[in-house]
């Protein structure tokens, strides 16, 4: 006999609360009806002055230049230099020739 599934257990965790209602209505048929949230507060909000945004950013990076690190470059450098010490290798099999079978509406 196969063995018997397991049941799954109900979760532990609270249902989701939302404190608003989605916008198109509920979703499903089950799902509560919330009442609208009566403690909200204004926050005024202050105009982004756009020339000065980005002042507080440090000179010292300079974007322009590569964006590697120079512990990878270095590390570059040595696998290259590495590699250029070898021998050359050559192939240890003859280069293959391919040649054109004659027709034969020429016999």
């Amino acid at each position: 006999m196969p063995p018997r599934k397991k049941r799954r257990q109900p979760s532990q965790k609270a249902p989701l609360l939302f404190h608003q209602q989605p916008l198109e209505g509920p979703k499903h048929s089950c799902a509560s009806t919330q009442l609208p949230i009566t403690h909200t507060r204004q926050v005024p909000s202050k105009p982004i002055d756009h020339s000065t945004i980005t002042s507080w950013v440090s000179p010292d990076f300079d974007t322009t230049a590569g964006s590697l690190f120079p512990a990878y470059q270095k590390h570059y450098h040595q696998n290259r230099a590495r590699h250029s010490s070898r021998k050359s290798t050559t192939s240890k099999f003859p280069h293959l020739t391919f040649e054109s079978p004659q027709s034969s509406s020429s016999e």
